[in-house]
């Protein structure tokens, strides 16, 4: 009080001041009659009343100014984001915000006066009093979660956090000096669902990575084993938690520093997703493994997700099936040569049987003798045919005009037949540096089946043009300037499972006859274009045709020194 007594005298003080000051300005009587000392007294007088109007003034400026204060708590008191209740030491409700009432979707006054026990849902109230007496034991750090219960009966997620009000200091009177309880009430009803969608969607991640049978592991910038999936985990006989923090080179290769051929490393070089097939010793296995970039919580490193996709017994089975359908093809190559052999042999023993008849007859003993010659040449070209298929026949390269040697070539082979053929060069075509022989040789057995593709006549349609190839080839460096040949019949086309054995020797769909050799024809075009480091490759359309393409490298390619 010491320190409240001179601001109060100071601010009579300012007060009298004022009260001089607006009298000064007022018009009073001003009679020399008058006594000097009821001029004093009615001085005071006017003094005083003017001190007793400001006052009035200033109380009023005060109340206003309270009853805005006021208001403005009570508009943040009910619209605040939270609800707010004040509660007695028996839990009753003695005042609450609109914002809790409108939690529970009812009124403020269906709420006051009421225990708060009858909000809570029944599960919930035994934790709610043992906490709730607490509260006044210890009101330090108290905060709990509990469900409340609608008008409509609907149960929604708050949290709560209290505080006590401690009235023994308070002017109320004393009846209202007891303990309150100030509670803090949240919907968190959202951020419960969306925790529980969360943690379902984590399960539902980490059932979905242990249950797929690739290998994955997740691993860091630093090739350290941030995570494994279960099957990963079970090939290389560890538990999922024994992997994390090791190195993925240690786990998966057992080497102190990574392989040459690590994708891990090169992943980390390019930062791009990267595709590689190899034999894994330790997985013992052949593998494709995919390095494909991995981001967690907002981190930018260069992580990775490792996917290591089990080829082993598909790579078992496509040798299998390589080895039957080469044993296949083996065997439609000895049936075929055993025919045309056979053919040609059954020719010239006839023959000579036919000689020894006629021993006494010159003329047909020469006839006889030249038909068996004839076939002997047969024999040969059979021969050569085999040894242009097999690894010999190097060919006698010398640069060409593709242009007249197709032209000559379709002329020849279609001669006297039903079918036409068509040439589309442009005006001028890069030379090639080939065996014209054998280069002949394959056009003429591609030209030959476009033929017989089309018993009933039509066109062959033959178009060569000069193509930059982006790709390359096992022989070839890319990008190489080739030459592109496609031979297009209007045919039938060829069945979906038959394109892949077209280059078979002696694979054929029509009856086995006299011609069998020609079943060796596109064998050996197949044959005769690689040695020339070039490429054939047919697409068929049933009903619509088949195309054949051949690429053959330039002379300008070819002539270039090693």
């Amino acid at each position: 009080m010491k320190t409240a007594e001179p601001d109060a005298n100071k601010k009579r003080a300012d007060l009298r001041i004022k009260a001089e000051t607006r009298l000064a300005t007022m018009w009073w009587d001003d009679d020399p009659e008058v006594n000097p000392h009821a001029r004093r007294l009615l001085h005071e007088l006017h003094v005083h009343q003017i001190e007793l109007e400001m006052q009035n003034e200033e109380l009023r400026e005060a109340q206003r100014e309270l009853e805005v204060s006021r208001d403005r708590y009570l508009e943040l008191f009910h619209h605040a984001p939270v609800g707010y209740v004040v509660t007695d030491a028996d839990a009753m409700m003695l005042q609450a915000n609109q914002t809790f009432a409108n939690m529970l979707d009812t009124s403020l006054a269906d709420l006051l006066d009421q225990p708060i026990s009858r909000l809570i849902h029944p599960a919930d109230q035994a934790l709610f009093f043992s906490r709730f007496r607490a509260f006044f034991n210890n009101p330090d750090g108290k905060h709990l979660e509990l469900r409340l219960v609608k008008r409509d009966r609907t149960v929604f997620h708050t949290s709560m956090s209290g505080r006590r009000i401690d009235g023994r200091d308070s002017s109320a009177s004393p009846d209202e000096r007891r303990d309150r309880l100030f509670i803090t009430i949240s919907d968190v009803t959202r951020q419960k669902n969306n925790a529980r969608a969360v943690m379902r969607a984590k399960t539902q991640w980490e059932q979905t990575f242990d249950a797929v049978p690739d290998l994955i592991a997740i691993i860091d910038d630093k090739s350290t084993v941030v995570r494994v999936n279960r099957a990963l985990a079970d090939r290389l006989g560890l538990t999922p938690a024994a992997c994390v923090g090791k190195k993925c080179f240690d786990i998966l290769h057992e080497d102190r520093e990574p392989p040459p051929n690590c994708p891990h490393r090169t992943f980390l070089k390019t930062g791009r997703t990267s595709r590689t097939e190899h034999f894994n010793r330790k997985l013992n296995g052949h593998f494709i493994f995919t390095i494909s970039p991995f981001q967690a919580d907002g981190q930018t490193a260069n992580w990775c997700v490792h996917v290591a996709h089990d080829i082993t017994d598909h790579k078992r089975a496509e040798t299998e099936r390589l080895k039957l359908r080469n044993l296949e093809s083996i065997g439609t190559l000895a049936g075929g040569i055993a025919h045309d052999f056979n053919n040609i042999l059954t020719a010239i023993v006839g023959n000579i049987e036919m000689i020894e008849i006629s021993l006494a007859h010159v003329e047909k003993r020469r006839y006889f003798a030249g038909t068996a010659l004839r076939n002997c040449f047969k024999a040969r070209d059979l021969a050569n045919r085999l040894l242009t298929f097999s690894t010999g026949g190097t060919p006698k390269r010398q640069p060409i005009r593709i242009g007249r040697l197709l032209e000559e070539t379709a002329q020849l082979t279609l001669s006297g037949t039903n079918v036409r053929y068509q040439l589309h060069l442009p005006e001028r075509l890069d030379p090639v540096t080939v065996d014209e022989i054998q280069i002949k040789s394959a056009l003429q057995n591609v030209i030959s089946n476009a033929m017989e593709a089309m018993p009933k006549g039509g066109v062959v349609h033959i178009k060569a043009r000069p193509v930059d190839d982006q790709a390359g080839d096992n022989a070839l460096p890319a990008p190489v300037r080739l030459l592109r040949i496609d031979i297009h019949d209007q045919g039938s086309g060829i069945r979906p499972d038959h394109l892949d054995k077209v280059f078979d020797p002696y694979f054929t769909t029509k009856p086995m006859g006299a011609q069998k050799g020609m079943g060796l024809g596109l064998a050996i075009s197949h044959s005769v274009i690689k040695k020339h480091a070039g490429r054939i490759e047919v697409k068929s359309d049933q009903g619509k045709g088949t195309t054949v393409t051949i690429h053959l490298p330039c002379a300008a390619w070819m002539d270039a020194p090693a």
